[in-house]
């Protein structure tokens, strides 16, 4: 089971986010952001995708010392497993800020196995009050 937070706003319903790591936002990064309508971090991991392959260009063009390309291979591939896991370890928070900024207000926190059981399982809880 897994923690959600649902959040409520006036005119446009509830949502549920996912507390903890997401492994949407590690396989498929920029555009799990996209999908969340994360325009900034997107943005910015576009970005940082072309720096990163530009770097990698420059390292297969021959354009540096042979004993430093095993080197900066190693690197590189850090820093591409960095950029993998940042928006999966935190993805969720921005996506909750985004909520905020747009007025949603945290209603509840449950525990569900996925968002649209956490929704109805706050649903039935509301009947029941």
């Amino acid at each position: 089971m897994k923690k959600f937070r649902i959040y409520e706003h006036p005119q446009k319903g509830l949502e549920a986010v996912k507390l903890g790591f997401s492994w949407p936002a590690f396989f498929f990064g920029i555009l799990w952001m996209v999908f969340k309508s994360l325009w900034k971090y997107a943005g910015i991991w576009f970005v940082l995708y072309i720096l990163m392959a530009l770097m990698e260009s420059h390292l297969k063009s021959g354009d540096i010392e042979t004993g430093l390309t095993a080197t900066y291979d190693i690197m590189l591939m850090i820093f591409y497993l960095i950029v993998m896991l940042i928006p999966a370890f935190i993805g969720n928070s921005w996506v909750e800020k985004k909520l905020q900024n747009q007025g949603y207000v945290l209603l509840k926190e449950v525990t569900a196995s996925n968002p649209k059981q956490a929704l109805a399982d706050l649903s039935a809880q509301q009947d029941q009050d």
